[in-house]
């Protein structure tokens, strides 16, 4: 029965919060927030994710056309499931039912809710549903157990939706009332999900079956917790500090969530030690002294959306370090070799990092790691890695890579087809690369050694782009050339590209600790899996409804650019989209 309660809670879950969707986010403004439902969440919750306020209308409408493909194949799976459920019941296969003796089918009840929200793929239509396209919406856990509230618009309307998903599943679940709120309990001895309408809102927690008492007020909104915070005003002042906007932010706290295996004697934390059977597990003092240390250098994990618009959304994720380790690291950085944004190429790709000095800060960390070894025996191979690292970084290092800092990929055309030609090192097309050091004379000089076509080259920092001729290489056909500035070396491949190359080699715009760069264009990314369909047999893992599902997903976008940075408070991601 637990893999159908599963399926029931996910169902739901996607059903309800279809109609709020974390891809989408506002411009920073300040947020008018339903007090009530953000009355509830716990001082001490070790996470917490919140809407404060929806999408614009015009992007709303745009994310429903695009989950069409998907809701289509998710309608086909489910239909197919319910076609096999008769032949798994007769083979004596695990039932379908919610409960033993019970004649809900949740297969047909998670179809029919998927049905009335494919029918409904609009602004208009989900709030005939009962849903607030632009609800607010809070998830925070008791203990580690979520609780999960959303506003909505209509509850007379969205009770009607559920009901006709009941009548699919031939059984409407008896509900359960608490001081006038009716709610719904689903699940087995160990674990058990509470639903329930209110009038403005709707609840869901997932709950060891056991802390049902404890936990049922605060999830019907009955009763705030002791240690209530002021989760609106906390998530509106945390989203001004770190650059969200007031759509689709959260946090989590690893310390916190730690302490709940180590030192937290609630009834939550115990019950969830038993959950996971480790409640007779005993923790040395040493141990949980180290563990605790190596948490703290984590002290914080949020992330959100940072910008929306009709041509535009970014999203962003951080992993706040302690401030010694954070600064280590910002500084193996460097500034001025990486593009930021969108570039004009419909592929690039590009890394760069002070790889002498990232290596002294790791051969470090390693010495003092194996000079003061943990004690704790659950740790204990934690010490054997840190020898192995130490060993193998404790050599001279060979003067190339003394001076090498990264790389740079640009790609303006690209043969898909001669990727996977015999004999061929280089495909065909147009395309960039260039490599970031400290000293390119002597990528020259080694270069030499391999291509003695090169000592006949004049490049010099700056100059212009020179022929290079791959004699010996008849596979490659392109026209190529390369050139030098100070900080780089370059060769361009394809008619056309010795215009771009000093260009290309004159360095980016980053300067906040970038180190990681990737972007592609959707046509691009829609014509490489198109290719890969033809060079690979359908496999489970990527079927052809998959693959056609993935590309109409795409089909939204125009662009999109990842990059990693190394601050000053840790590792940031960021996530970046261009709108057609």
């Amino acid at each position: 029965m637990k893999n159908y309660l599963y399926i029931l809670i996910l169902s739901t879950a996607f059903f309800l919060s279809s109609c709020d969707s974390d891809n989408s986010a506002a411009e920073p403004k300040a947020a008018t927030t339903n007090s009530d439902l953000f009355a509830f969440v716990p001082a001490d919750t070790p996470y917490l994710m919140a809407s404060l306020e929806g999408p614009p209308e015009a992007w709303i409408e745009a994310s429903l056309a695009s989950t069409k493909p998907m809701i289509g194949n998710m309608q086909e799976f489910l239909n197919e499931m319910l076609k096999a459920s008769t032949t798994d019941d007769e083979a004596g296969a695990e039932s379908t039912a919610l409960t033993t003796g019970s004649s809900f089918d949740i297969k047909a009840f998670a179809a029919s809710l998927l049905n009335q929200y494919a029918d409904n793929l609009s602004i208009e239509g989900l709030k005939n549903l009962g849903l607030d396209p632009t609800a607010q919406s809070v998830v925070y856990g008791l203990g580690p157990f979520p609780v999960a509230r959303m506003s909505i618009l209509d509850p007379q309307a969205l009770r009607s939706t559920l009901d006709k998903a009941f009548a699919a599943a031939g059984e409407t679940p008896a509900e359960k009332e608490m001081n006038g709120r009716k709610y719904w309990q689903v699940g087995d001895e160990k674990i058990t999900l509470i639903a329930s309408i209110g009038t403005a809102e709707v609840s869901f927690g997932l709950i060891p079956s056991n802390l049902i008492d404890e936990a049922l007020a605060n999830i019907l909104g009955q009763s705030k917790p002791d240690n209530a915070m002021d989760a609106g005003a906390k998530i509106a002042k945390f989203n001004r500090q770190n650059g969200y906007t007031n759509h689709s932010s959260g946090w989590f706290k690893p310390e916190k969530f730690m302490n709940l295996f180590l030192n937290d004697n609630s009834s939550a934390a115990s019950s969830f030690r038993g959950l996971l059977k480790i409640q007779d597990i005993s923790i040395t003092p040493v141990c949980e002294a180290e563990i605790t240390a190596m948490v703290a250098t984590v002290p914080l994990i949020h992330f959100g959306s940072s910008k929306l618009d009709r041509k535009e959304m970014h999203l962003k994720a951080s992993i706040e370090l302690d401030k010694e380790t954070a600064s280590e690291l910002h500084q193996l950085t460097i500034d001025n070799v990486l593009n930021t944004s969108y570039s004009s190429s419909p592929f690039s790709f590009g890394f760069a990092m002070n790889l002498a000095k990232a290596r002294e800060w790791l051969l470090a960390t390693a010495k003092e790691k194996t000079q003061n070894p943990y004690q704790c025996a659950e740790l204990a191979h934690l010490n054997t890695m840190y020898t192995a690292a130490y060993e193998g970084l404790n050599r001279p290092l060979p003067p190339l890579m003394g001076n090498l800092f990264g790389f740079n990929v640009g790609v303006d055309e690209l043969d898909l087809e001669s990727i996977m030609g015999q004999g061929n090192p280089i495909p065909k097309g147009k395309f960039l690369f260039s490599i970031i050091t400290s000293n390119p004379q002597m990528l020259i000089s080694m270069g030499q050694m391999f291509l003695p076509a090169v000592a006949a080259m004049n490049l010099t920092p700056g100059g212009d782009p020179e022929v290079l001729k791959l004699d010996g290489m008849a596979a490659i056909t392109e026209p190529a050339w390369a050139a030098m500035s100070d900080s780089a070396l370059g060769i361009a491949f394809g008619e056309g590209m010795d215009s771009q190359l000093l260009p290309f080699l004159s360095g980016g715009e980053s300067k906040s600790g970038e180190f990681f760069t990737f972007g592609m264009s959707s046509k691009l990314l829609v014509q490489l899996m198109d290719h890969i369909s033809k060079i690979m047999p359908e496999s489970e893992n990527m079927s052809t409804t998959d693959m056609e599902i993935f590309k109409a997903s795409m089909d939204m976008y125009e662009d999109t650019f990842f990059k990693a940075s190394l601050t000053d408070k840790g590792i940031v991601f960021e996530q970046q989209y261009k709108l057609k």
